[in-house]
């Protein structure tokens, strides 16, 4: 079968090539799965350009881009009763695994879930990484409450959609930051304040907010750590990692005793700065969950979230799909179907 490799780093319309791919044969708790639609997230360029080296396991002969899958069960392992052929499925591969730029993947029964009944393939797979890490960042990392404010940075994009729909879910008050030509998008999601980055920055204000979803690497987790309550958190998946990912990254012995300090020092800054402050700070990993999943697909069925999908183009179009993605326009996902 032919898929997307990619096997050195740099562009990534210029480093992705179409080669043939072994199909691959589900193992014990394993299910195969042909792969309808992919959608494009921001990781797959950094990636590409090599920017996440010291985090995730260098570039090998198989597929390491495409995370978000929905597709068709066409084959199961032994020991799999959870889920039998013809079921439609979605996940979001673990970053070590990922392989979604092809005709067939195998996947990990923990990591997968039934799509939603109501959504088509490509709407689908528009969910999961976006989903995975509003869920973890807002509930799990963040702890948050009913009636508590939330600052989300970036909520135009991909994950941005996601949490502002998730956060009002939980009966958050929402401000969410975006280029004021997204402001009627994020207003017809439910958000109750908007803030347009290319008028106003969201220090300006003076506000304060209980928790503070960070999206956006550079000077960001310095800000968003000023526009934190006394007590309240910030979650980022845009900061510098601290040592707690460490213990999570797919690296040697040797590799981990070397990221300790390495880590260390690049997120002392901000570590300093958030205790000065009396805030906590979180910088986390988004992890592969099927149970998740399976709640999203319920909120989903029942009307509470929507997903965002901006465009969908046939893979063969890849190379537009990412030269978009580069432009940081991207209103929700881009999705690439006709997965042959």
């Amino acid at each position: 079968m032919e898929g997307l490799l990619l096997k050195k780093y740099g562009d990534i319309t210029n480093v992705l090539t179409r080669s043939e791919i072994e199909k691959p044969t589900p193992k014990v708790g394993e299910i195969l799965i042909e792969v309808k639609t992919v959608a494009l997230n921001p990781i797959d360029i950094k990636i590409a350009n090599g920017d996440l080296k010291a985090i995730l396991p260098s570039i090998t002969k198989k597929p390491k881009l495409g995370f978000d899958v929905c597709g068709i069960v066409r084959d199961t392992g032994n020991k799999v009763t959870s889920f039998k052929n013809d079921d439609e499925v979605y996940l979001r591969l673990p970053l070590d695994r990922g392989s979604g730029f092809s005709k067939f993947i195998v996947a990990k029964l923990d990591h997968v879930a039934l799509k939603p009944k109501n959504l088509s393939f490509e709407e689908a797979a528009a969910l999961p990484l976006a989903a995975l890490t509003s869920i973890q960042a807002i509930s799990e990392y963040a702890n948050a409450e009913a009636g508590q404010s939330i600052l989300i940075d970036s909520g135009s994009g991909g994950v941005g959609t996601f949490a502002i729909q998730y956060a009002k879910y939980l009966e958050l008050k929402v401000t969410a930051v975006a280029s004021h030509r997204n402001e009627a998008l994020l207003e017809n999601l439910g958000v109750d304040k908007v803030i347009c980055y290319d008028l106003e920055s969201f220090l300006d204000s003076g506000e304060k907010y209980d928790i503070v979803f960070n999206m956006i690497g550079n000077t960001n987790p310095i800000k968003c750590i000023m526009a934190t309550k006394k007590g309240g958190t910030v979650v980022s998946i845009g900061g510098p990692p601290d040592i707690r990912f460490v213990p999570k990254l797919k690296v040697n012995l040797v590799q981990k005793l070397l990221l300790f300090p390495l880590f260390g020092l690049t997120s002392l800054p901000i570590k300093i700065l958030a205790l000065a402050k009396g805030v906590r700070y979180n910088r986390f990993l988004t992890e592969s969950d099927g149970l998740q999943l399976e709640n999203v697909s319920k909120l989903v069925e029942e009307g509470k979230i929507k997903p965002v999908v901006d465009k969908v183009y046939p893979l063969k179009d890849y190379k537009a799909a990412f030269d978009y993605l580069k432009s940081n326009r991207v209103k929700g996902k881009l999705v690439l179907n006709e997965i042959k």
